[in-house]
């Protein structure tokens, strides 16, 4: 399997102590038949012990001991989003994103187009967003999703004032 920088894998070499821990290629390095596959680790994976000189968490692998992945886990995108200790619980779809889904905020004529994080009181909501609602939302934390109708009157009064 062919690596970029930037690209989201998970550890699934058997005996390694970071198996199933999601990191972002850096770069990659070429040592004698092999290309090694150099990965960061970002602070919701606790390595103490593994720490470089200038504070990065970064491993070597080999191709066949990581999986490429299409985005981070809900966990990890909480941790990255929110903090550790902002979180309890995280709500999302597994299935991916249709061309038949609405945006989740109650009302809104729009498709959505991503998906976003919004943290109510604890609990972390994946929730399909469009465009605009992404833009507003995404990494918020609320004490409840908003309705289209809602944010339209606080829109309005606003716009009164």
């Amino acid at each position: 399997m062919d690596f970029q920088i930037s690209d989201i894998v998970t550890v699934v070499k058997e005996d390694s102590f970071l198996r199933n821990e999601q990191g972002e290629v850096i770069g990659t390095e070429d040592k004698d038949t092999e290309t090694e596959i150099i990965v960061f680790f970002g602070e919701e994976v606790s390595i103490i012990d593994y720490v470089t000189t200038d504070g990065k968490k970064i491993f070597y692998f080999g191709p066949d001991e990581l999986r490429k992945e299409i985005d981070w886990n809900p966990e990890v995108k909480a941790n990255r989003t929110f903090g550790h200790s902002m979180w309890h619980t995280v709500r999302y779809d597994k299935s991916p994103l249709g061309p038949d889904d609405e945006c989740d905020i109650k009302g809104c004529p729009d498709r959505p187009s991503k998906r976003g994080m919004i943290n109510i009181w604890g609990t972390v909501y994946e929730l399909n967003l469009c465009d605009e609602h992404h833009e507003h939302y995404n990494g918020k934390c609320m004490d409840d999703i908003p309705t289209y109708e809602q944010e339209q009157r606080l829109v309005h009064q606003l716009g009164a004032s």
